[in-house]
């Protein structure tokens, strides 16, 4: 598109900072100004103030944050034919991602999602900086505004909405939402176990023949006994149907919470089957 401004983008200058900004944003405001000098319009904010109530176990668990980039409304018209040709640069923990451009438009809509890994102290305490670029080919892309997102929300709610006013005219919307590997992991675990799980499919005691295989499946155990002295096991099962002698799982190493996926298999006349007996052990003892 044809650009109406000159490469400098002069609107973004000459904007004072507010009076009260802390070292940490006078810093960072000194160091991205020399790349980006439509950042000097942006009102910068102290570190999220709710970091301060995070455990140090929340701080230093790991995890991604997946930012949704929704829309923008009320954009600055940067080309001659009254629109402009937006694009989004999101930037999270000094790492950048940048969203697709849409043609001629002063709402354009993107529902695009990016996606940041790391530890929650590093990615929540600067915010995110977004910021709105017209795109052009001929000359440098002209700054629509910026806005600084506080993510001191995501601590107690881990997925909010945020509609941020850009620092020139016009506003951006987002959804944004922290996720812990741990959780992730834990939900992935019980999504495995719940589809190892067959339905039970009820049989007529009249069907069954007199003889046949009784077939267990071993799958797992959860939150057992820690019998070593750093609170952890080795633990292997023992199964056992009715008379028959016991049948021996596999061993997993240093875990509570083991997982087989084990099938053992008992043959012979139904009705000598009896119950069915399970023990776990570790590996000095039950």
């Amino acid at each position: 598109s044809s650009s109406s401004s000159s490469s400098s983008s002069p609107c973004c200058l000459g904007v004072p900072l507010p009076g009260k900004a802390t070292a940490l944003a006078d810093a960072a405001l000194t160091a991205a100004s020399a790349a980006l000098p439509c950042l000097a319009s942006l009102s910068f904010h102290p570190r999220a103030r709710a970091l301060a109530l995070a455990t140090a176990r929340e701080r230093e668990e790991r995890g991604h944050v997946t930012v949704t980039l929704l829309s923008a409304e009320g954009l600055k018209a940067a080309d001659r034919g009254g629109t402009s040709d937006p694009y989004a640069v999101l930037d999270l923990a000094a790492s950048k991602r940048r969203s697709s451009v849409v043609k001629k438009s002063l709402a354009p809509e993107w529902d695009e999602t990016f996606s940041w890994n790391g530890v929650l102290f590093d990615l929540l305490q600067d915010g995110l900086v977004v910021s709105l670029f017209d795109r052009d080919k001929a000359s440098r892309d002209d700054c629509l505004g910026m806005a600084l997102v506080p993510l001191d929300e995501l601590l107690e709610r881990r997925e909010a909405c945020f509609t941020a006013p850009l620092s020139l005219q016009g506003s951006v919307k987002l959804r944004i939402r922290w996720r812990s590997a741990a959780a992730e992991w834990a939900e992935a675990r019980e999504a495995a176990l719940a589809a190892a799980r067959p339905l039970p499919v009820p049989v007529p005691p009249s069907s069954l023949s007199s003889r046949g295989v009784v077939s267990v499946r071993l799958f797992s155990a959860q939150e057992l006994r820690g019998a070593d002295a750093d609170g952890l096991s080795d633990p292997y099962a023992e199964v056992r149907l009715g008379s028959r002698g016991a049948v021996r799982s596999s061993i997993c190493s240093r875990t509570r919470d083991p997982v087989w996926d084990e099938t053992f298999s008992f043959g012979g006349e139904v009705w000598r089957c009896g119950e069915m007996h399970g023990e776990m052990w570790g590996d000095v003892g039950r």
